[in-house]
Parts: structure tokens; sequence; C-alpha cells
């Protein structure tokens, strides 16, 4: 019986590290005009979707961006996040000018328990020429 209790508390952590979704991969870069999100899990059983957050300084926190259902053939996905222009700041708008943007992804699973990615820090330098074009856009929305 001691046996059994032991092999037991032994296989528990085991079998939950291995339900754990792992990333073969996880970043994100910046072209200039966006920020491209790239991530592959390593096996994606029972992954049900996956979200895309950026940090929002104004809420001290992660917004969602995107949900991205899986497709369980364990393939790589993309999230291109245009809207850098700008950032939340208080209760405004205003030029982005950290360039340093947190992305990171919520995997979801079959059962409802989810799972984060690490953080992945980009910088992104937009041309002062794209910056007042943006702005221009942003007024007439």
């Amino acid at each position: 019986m001691k046996l059994l209790v032991k092999i037991f508390i032994v296989l528990i952590p085991v079998i939950l590290l291995a339900s754990t979704p792992e990333f073969e991969y996880f970043s994100a870069r910046s072209n200039g005009d966006y920020v491209r999100v790239e991530w592959k899990l390593i096996s994606e059983d029972d992954v049900y979707y996956y979200v895309v957050e950026k940090y929002v300084e104004r809420i001290n926190n992660f917004k969602y961006l995107k949900r991205i259902n899986s497709d369980g053939n364990n393939r790589s996905y993309t999230h291109i996040d245009e809207d850098n222009f700008f950032k939340e700041k208080e209760k405004e708008l205003v030029v982005n000018n950290d360039n340093v943007n947190q992305y990171r992804i919520k995997v979801v699973l079959n059962d409802g328990s989810s799972y984060y990615s690490d953080i992945s820090y980009v910088t992104h330098n937009v041309s002062s020429v794209k910056k007042t074009w943006g702005m221009l856009k942003e007024m007439f929305r």
C-alpha cells in the first residue's frame, strides 16, 4: 500500500507537467510598419484556442488583441499588430515614443484551463513620417 502511494505521489507531478503546453518558439518582431507575433507549440494536443495579448500601460495589464483557434496540426501561428503608432495612456491616446511593446500568448485547453507564454519584448521604431501619417489617419476615424 505504501509503495502504491509513493508511486502515485511521484506520477502526479509528471502527469501535470506533461499536459502543460510547451512552446517550440514564440517571438515578436518589428519590420518598421507593424509587429509580427509568431509562435508554435511542440504539441497542440488538447489546445482549443490561443489569445494574443498586448500590454497596455493605462490599465497596467495585458489586453486582448485576437483569438485564433487551434487546428491541432502542430503548425505555426502568426498575428500582425498594425496598431503601434499610439498607446493608451490614462484616458487618451498618445504617440508611442517608448518604442517597446510587450506581447504574450494565452493557450486555452479543451478542459477550460489556460497557460501563458513568457513575455516577448519588441522594439518598434516608427519613422516620423509614418507617425505623422498615423496621426492624420487617427483624426479621421
